[in-house]
């Protein structure tokens, strides 16, 4: 080879080197830890899990990772600037921790003192309402921050099947969480900050909750996953496409259903049928790159360019882990999550291991046929049960929930409207209509789905499932096919949350913290008091008065 072969050849791969050097896109991760509170945990335990304490801890991390499999498919799709030199970066998640408050935690009796410090039993109870499940989870974070070493999550998201309220309690909400706040030792960014309000010192604003399901269903919980991408987009700084900020960009970030609907950061949810349903408006996108741009100059230390994740032995079966029989009475498992000498599983692992050990052979029926799935059949080599092999869907556009939706990759979810390849549609007028189901066609008109059905009885309407949004996404619908207001998120007023914080605050702590403003009080209370008793007295009228007589 010649000495100018050589250098063409020198160039060349200088320049290949240079170009990828340039287009490399560096991926920074935000870690996410998740809190199953206990009445999800019971109505997966019932509805879902056949009574089945692992099956229960298994579908419910499950759902989890998938729900963050699918953020991260999201957030793929865009690039964001970083730092004041707007380097282009993708932001991805991964799962931090899952920690499920489960039966067996809520009858634990345990009284040491790091036990009753711990908020997680506070779940249990049945009666909390949504400013309250808010601040718990921001407690509980708080506490696993400081019991974890200081490695604290990126955010901190609870599940729940309660009815949260909004904080006017006319309506139910999907979700909550706060806007731009992405780690807890941030300062303010973008907006009002709980923590830095002196209200509680203990408060971390990284936190949101997520109604994951009103019944259970593939139906409600993938909606559920819908919501979560909402908040997340809040906890990313995006405001609601409607926003004041955006009133001159309406066609842009709020476009109409024929136009392919509205996006994600809608403040009124969707179906997720329409092609905009699923992804950012620009809108979103332009108000989430301003925030990473900040974050830039920050850099904190929750964002990481590495995805470490660490094995918890906690009960929960996890990435990374062989078997968590921890807080059971399995025995296939060590306590440090190895298998015991001689066992092939544990059913810490899944469906498909014995509770001697062993796998179930193959055939052995793992789920009981559903509407969108045959029955589930066991491999023989894995403690896994194969739910989501396509070989056990289905039929896609399999009619189910009694005839109001049709099967779509194994699930319940997609419109009956699709038989007859239409878009469902809403109905105006009579608020006895909103939770009909009806389609539209292809003139613009909206016409009830029993009316174009050849099959049905055109004198009995369809109605939408119970937890179907109705009125325009303004509200769901309950069991009497009645439309009640419903709010996807309810952004979180910052006096409301500050008085409930307060309601919740550690005394101690604060005046650990804040001993000094005791102190002044009462200093002033000690010097004020005499001078205005002194005042008085020198104006009082005196004793000689004669009307006093």
């Amino acid at each position: 080879m010649t000495l100018r072969n050589l250098n063409v050849l020198l160039f060349l791969t200088i320049t290949l080197l240079s170009g990828l050097k340039t287009t490399m896109i560096e991926t920074f991760y935000c870690s996410l830890h998740f809190i199953v509170d206990y009445p999800l945990w019971t109505l997966t335990f019932i509805t879902r899990a056949n009574q089945d304490y692992f099956q229960t801890n298994i579908l419910l991390s499950t759902y989890i990772y998938r729900n963050v499999e699918g953020l991260n498919e999201l957030y793929s799709r865009y690039r964001f600037p970083y730092g004041p030199e707007r380097k282009n970066v993708t932001v991805q998640f991964f799962v931090h921790g899952i920690t499920i408050v489960t039966q067996n935690l809520c009858d634990e009796k345990n009284s040491s003192e790091n036990h009753l410090k711990n908020p997680l039993r506070e779940f249990c109870s049945l009666n909390i309402n949504s400013d309250t499940l808010l601040d718990l989870i921001a407690r509980y974070g708080d506490y696993h921050r400081k019991a974890s070493n200081n490695e604290p999550a990126c955010l901190y998201y609870g599940f729940t099947s309660r009815k949260l309220k909004s904080q006017n309690s006319k309506a139910t909400t999907l979700g909550w969480s706060w806007r731009g706040h992405l780690c807890n030792q941030l300062k303010e960014l973008a907006s009002w900050s709980p923590k830095n309000t002196g209200f509680n010192p203990r408060y971390s604003a990284n936190v949101g909750v997520i109604a994951a399901g009103f019944d259970g269903t593939d139906y409600s919980l993938n909606k559920g996953e819908m919501t979560f991408f909402h908040e997340i987009g809040h906890s990313m700084n995006a405001d609601h496409d409607d926003a004041k900020d955006f009133k001159d960009r309406q066609k842009e970030c709020n476009p109409s259903d024929a136009q392919g609907g509205s996006y994600l950061m809608y403040p009124t949810g969707t179906e997720g049928l329409l092609t905009n349903n699923r992804i950012y408006s620009n809108c979103s996108l332009d108000t989430i790159s301003k925030y990473t741009e900040i974050l830039g100059r920050w850099k904190p230390k929750c964002l990481s360019t590495t995805k470490t994740v660490k094995s918890k032995c906690d009960g929960i079966f996890s990435i990374g882990e062989i078997c968590d029989e921890h807080h059971t009475s399995s025995n296939c498992c060590t306590s440090n999550c190895k298998l015991k000498k001689g066992a092939a599983c544990s059913p810490s692992a899944g469906l498909c291991c014995k509770s001697s050990c062993q796998f179930h052979s193959a055939g052995h029926q793992c789920h009981s046929e559903s509407e969108c799935k045959k029955p589930i059949e066991c491999l023989g080599t894995s403690a896994t049960c194969p739910d989501h092999e396509r070989k056990f869907f289905k039929a896609d556009k399999t009619i189910c929930r009694d005839g109001t939706l049709l099967c779509m990759n194994g699930s319940c979810e997609l419109s009956i409207c699709t038989l007859y390849s239409l878009i469902p549609c809403q109905l105006k007028g009579s608020k006895d209509t909103f939770c009909m189901i009806a389609c539209l066609q292809n003139d613009g008109s909206c016409v009830p789905y029993h009316i174009i059905s050849k099959s049905s009885d055109s004198s009995k309407p369809l109605y939408f499932p119970y937890g179907s949004l109705c009125d325009s996404n303004r509200g769901h619908c309950d069991q009497f096919h009645k439309c009640l207001p419903l709010l996807l998120d309810d952004s979180a007023n910052p006096i409301a949350a500050g008085f409930s914080s307060l309601l919740l605050t550690d005394y101690s702590t604060l005046f650990k913290r804040y001993w000094w403003i005791f102190v002044l009080i009462i200093l002033t209370q000690i010097i004020l008091i005499p001078i205005v008793l002194l005042h008085f007295r020198s104006h009082c009228i005196s004793s000689n008065n004669p009307f006093l007589e």
